[in-house]
C-alpha cells in the first residue's frame, strides 16, 4: 500500500477524498495489516484534513483468467466486507463498486485485473451518483 505524502495532499485542500487500493496489495499482505494500514491513511487524513469527506471504494474485481492465475484474489469479497466495516468504524463513506460489474460487461486489459478505458467512465458515474446519494442523505439528517 502506497501512503501517499499528508503534506502535499493537505497543501490541496480537497472537500472530498477517493480511496481505491487495489488487488495487488491484498497480495504483499494480511487483511489484518492491509487493514491496519488503511485505517493508519484515514487517521492522518483526518488529521490533517478534518473537513474533507472520506470515500473508501471497494477493490475491484478480477476476471476468471486472473482469479485462477492468483488464488489470492478470491479474498477480495472477505475484504470488501472488512473495508466497508472499516468505513463505519470510522464515520467515512464506503462505496461499493460491484453494482457497476453487475450491470455491465467490463472490458479487461490483458492481465484480467485493470481494465480498459470503457470502464472508467462507468467508473467515474457509479462515484458521482453514490457519492452524491450519500452527502445529500448526511445533509438531510442534520
Amino acid at each position: 500500500m502506497i501512503l501517499l505524502n499528508m503534506d502535499q495532499l493537505a497543501s490541496r485542500k480537497p472537500e472530498h477524498i477517493f480511496i481505491l487500493i487495489g488487488s495487488n496489495d491484498i497480495k504483499i499482505s494480511d487483511k489484518k495489516e492491509f487493514m491496519a494500514k488503511y485505517a493508519q491513511l484515514i487517521a492522518g487524513i483526518k488529521e490533517k484534513l478534518p473537513n474533507s469527506k472520506i470515500n473508501i471504494l471497494s477493490i475491484t474485481p478480477v476476471s476468471v483468467d486472473a482469479l485462477n492465475k492468483e488464488p489470492s484474489y478470491k479474498r477480495i469479497p472477505e475484504y470488501n466486507l472488512s473495508l466497508q466495516e472499516l468505513a463505519r468504524t470510522e464515520n467515512v463513506n464506503y462505496i461499493d463498486l460491484m453494482p457497476i460489474f453487475k450491470n455491465n460487461a467490463i472490458p479487461y486489459a490483458s492481465d484480467g485485473i485493470r481494465f480498459k478505458t470503457d470502464f472508467y467512465p462507468l467508473f467515474l458515474n457509479h462515484v458521482r451518483k453514490t457519492s452524491i446519494d450519500v452527502f445529500s442523505q448526511k445533509t438531510d439528517r442534520i
